[in-house]
């Protein structure tokens, strides 16, 4: 089971999401997943971009009310895994209304901290590289099916790590530098890293006048250097003006690039905005 909510305030944030996937003897027999519509906090778009969930996607969405009975009933008596469950899902349905005469529960938190006591933090991207599993991350019924993998291997003590085959990606980016500025939609900053490294592009914490690609996000931030753009934009626009060779790219511009369809002349919409 997974929730997404507006904050991690269990008592001020809200529920946006609920997803379970039931399994019985490790087949999976049912879904469980909704969308919930929060009665006081408009979805800001940090947790917006973070979750890919829009407030249009939850408008019309059943209130948590409606959706706590029906979660209820479709865990019944079988226990509940996640990924720090106990000392966030758990907690923040409670105090929503949530209620199960006995709840009990397994955390692959304290699981992945025990048996994978090597790996820098027990997060569930980590530990989804680390097993080579392909799926998005944030939106609750992906991290379900993740944490459902994650959850079996531990459980059985499949500790290895799994390395991904990428001999079939072609190294078109071989030789180049990128940098990331802002956030993206349903896209978190080390998945995008990810891909540009396995089409050999290399992603530095800066730009200079070594980088080809500067990936540009939505600026979230609440220290931007002039209320609109961050340090990394400005200094890109700087070293357009000197002629430098750097092109300010959209998320689906470097999906394009890295599949070799993106135009030679990709559009500098960062120039335009100042």
């Amino acid at each position: 089971m997974d929730i997404e909510t507006t904050g991690l305030d269990i008592y001020t944030d809200e529920i946006i999401q609920v997803s379970a996937l039931k399994f019985i003897n490790d087949k999976q027999i049912n879904s469980f997943n909704t969308f919930v519509k929060p009665k006081f906090n408009d979805i800001d778009t940090k947790i917006e971009l973070l979750t890919g969930i829009s407030n249009e996607d939850v408008n019309t969405a059943p209130s948590i009310e409606a959706v706590l009975p029906k979660l209820e009933t479709f865990i019944g008596t079988l226990p509940i895994i996640g990924h720090n469950i106990d000392r966030f899902d758990v907690k923040f349905l409670v105090q929503k209304g949530f209620y199960l005469p006995e709840i009990s529960t397994e955390d692959t938190v304290g699981m992945a901290r025990k048996k994978l006591s090597h790996l820098p933090n027990a997060k569930l991207p980590t530990l989804k590289k680390y097993y080579g599993i392909k799926n998005a991350s944030h939106n609750s019924l992906n991290d379900c099916v993740t944490n459902a993998i994650i959850y079996k291997k531990l459980r059985d003590d499949d500790l290895d790590p799994i390395e991904l085959d990428n001999s079939d990606i072609q190294k078109n980016m071989q030789g180049k530098r990128f940098a990331i500025t802002g956030e993206f939609k349903g896209f978190s900053r080390n998945e995008i890293i990810e891909m540009i490294e396995q089409h050999g592009g290399k992603v530095t914490t800066s730009i200079s006048g070594k980088t080809d690609y500067l990936v540009d996000g939505i600026q979230v931030a609440n220290n931007l250097t002039d209320g609109i753009h961050s340090s990394t934009e400005i200094k890109a626009f700087d070293l357009i003006s000197n002629n430098g060779h750097l092109e300010v790219i959209n998320l689906e511009q470097l999906k394009g690039l890295l599949e070799d369809n993106l135009s030679q002349s990709s559009t500098k919409k960062f120039v335009s905005s100042f």
